[in-house]
């Protein structure tokens, strides 16, 4: 898995670019999330479950739902994100 890398530590952590178009919502240019695990199964069962977040709000952009601030109210709910 791309996304996935480990720190010094050994921990696995999580690292996503953000495009530029949605770096508005997000406001940054990556997520940087720590999954607090050293164990690569469970990493990446917790970096599957954001990424399909993560993947439903680029959907949910490209298909013009940001309407009344959609996106951000998703972002809010999401305990992943801290914004």
């Amino acid at each position: 898995m791309k996304y996935l890398t480990k720190t010094s530590n050994d921990y696995y952590k999580l690292r996503i670019r953000i495009p530029k178009a949605l770096q508005v919502h997000f406001r940054r240019n990556e997520i940087n999330k720590s999954l607090n695990t050293t164990n690569f199964a469970f990493a990446k069962k917790q970096a599957l479950s954001i990424l399909n977040d993560y993947q439903k709000i680029c959907l949910m952009y490209q298909l013009k739902l940001n309407d009344e601030n959609y996106i951000e109210r998703f972002l809010n709910k999401s305990s992943w994100i801290k914004l």
